[in-house]
């Protein structure tokens, strides 16, 4: 719900968004600004994301240094927005839903903001009332075949290290099973 909310965020002509972050709000929000006619590219540093990536017909990168209109950040490192004054046209827009850590400094001035003429954002969560929509657009984006089946509580030591290590989306425990 938070992806799809970041993507209702962008303004201005649908054109090249760069979204930083292929985990569950990157890629919700990806596939979002897809559907509203954006050309979406997805930045993430773990190659075993691409599947996903390209799995809801994005295009994925390492390194992307063209010039665009959206930035949207879902990825929470404040360092992913390091090349953010040379990747943001002027007058473009940035939305910065991922970075939740207090005392989370940005990578670039201020002075960057106002000569760039940028409008910058920040979102946390969504409206209650979007939760319905957002079950629905995981459904017509097959999420669930990225989802790996849930850990036995007796093993949430393998679930936390599985956490740190694989793709997954979301590692979950059910402790009925």
């Amino acid at each position: 719900a938070t992806g799809l909310e970041a993507a209702r965020l962008a303004s201005g002509p649908a054109e090249i968004a760069v979204v930083l972050g292929a985990g569950v709000l990157g890629l919700a929000a990806g596939w979002s600004l897809k559907q509203a006619g954006w050309s979406v590219v997805i930045c993430d540093p773990m190659p075993g994301r691409l599947p996903m990536i390209l799995g809801l017909g994005l295009e994925p990168c390492s390194d992307w240094s063209r010039a665009c209109s959206l930035v949207l950040e879902a990825c929470g490192h404040a360092s992913a927005l390091a090349a953010a004054p040379q990747l943001l046209r002027p007058g473009g827009q940035m939305i910065l839903a991922g970075l939740v850590t207090p005392g989370t400094e940005l990578p670039f001035s201020g002075e960057a903001i106002v000569r760039g003429c940028w409008q910058v954002q920040g979102l946390h969560n969504y409206p209650p009332s979007r939760v319905h929509q957002a079950v629905e657009a995981a459904q017509k984006m097959g999420l669930g075949r990225f989802v790996q089946p849930p850990f036995a509580l007796e093993r949430i030591d393998d679930a936390m290290q599985a956490a740190s290590t694989t793709i997954a989306l979301r590692e979950s425990i059910n402790p009925r099973i």
